[in-house]
């Protein structure tokens, strides 16, 4: 019996034989051709809600890509203008030259990096993320209404209705996709359907690799290597 998908009705589904006076007096056939039909959406429903979060998850991950990456020019620029600085002290003379090669190396270093940002459009890809998710979860409150006055009408409705929702919502659901046409990752759906499904129970293993994936392993914390590194090279060389 699976109560959360239509409620009572899923009973008679789930049996190797449906109770003949039920069926009858509910539009027999017809009226198990409605609840199938009404289990396929809400079927597309866990769809729309899965994608939509994946969706969500990424426009997060863009967004932070996006933060780290300024974050990462503006310092790497300024660690130039502080190499720049170190000819003027009197025991740096010696390597005036060292200093010039290492500031057109970082200056360079630093104009491919913006470039490489640039065409990688973070911003835009952030927005694209969020007004897709936007509009699926506009889609599946639409959906899980159809539903629920279909479960509150008891099974009473047009026959035809349930089929041409689906049609509907189904088209809809690809309409938006290709619409915004910027598509998440694996690690995008897996990480946003454990987040909203993990409990105690899970392994230490599972969040531990998530974790490290979300948090470690991914390109923002290339950014801020990028940034780090020459100011820890700076304050090195200067100690």
């Amino acid at each position: 019996m699976r109560k959360n998908l239509c409620g009572q009705y899923c009973f008679c589904l789930a049996t190797d034989k449906v109770d003949s006076y039920f069926v009858y007096m509910h539009g027999g056939p017809l009226f198990i051709k409605l609840i199938t039909e009404t289990m396929y959406l809400e079927e597309l429903s866990n769809k729309v809600w899965a994608t939509k979060n994946a969706r969500f998850l990424a426009s997060k991950r863009m967004g932070r890509s996006r933060k780290s990456s300024t974050v990462a020019v503006a310092l790497l620029s300024a660690s130039i203008i502080a190499v720049n600085m170190l000819v003027f002290f009197d025991q740096n003379k010696h390597c005036s030259t060292m200093i010039t090669v290492l500031t057109i190396i970082l200056s360079t270093f630093s104009l491919v990096v913006s470039l490489l940002i640039a065409m990688l459009r973070y911003e835009y890809r952030e927005d694209n993320y969020h007004q897709c998710a936007m509009d699926l979860e506009n889609l599946n409150q639409r959906i899980k209404l159809r539903i629920n006055e279909f479960d509150k009408s008891g099974g009473q409705g047009n026959i035809e209705s349930p089929k041409e929702d689906n049609e509907k919502f189904l088209k809809e659901y690809y309409d938006i996709q290709k619409k915004y046409n910027q598509n998440h990752t694996d690690f995008d759906y897996k990480y946003s359907i454990w987040k909203a499904e993990r409990n105690e129970g899970d392994a230490p293993c599972v969040s531990l690799c998530y974790w490290l994936r979300w948090n470690v392993f991914d390109v923002y914390m290339l950014y801020w290597l990028i940034a780090l590194a020459p100011i820890a090279a700076l304050i090195w060389a200067c100690s």
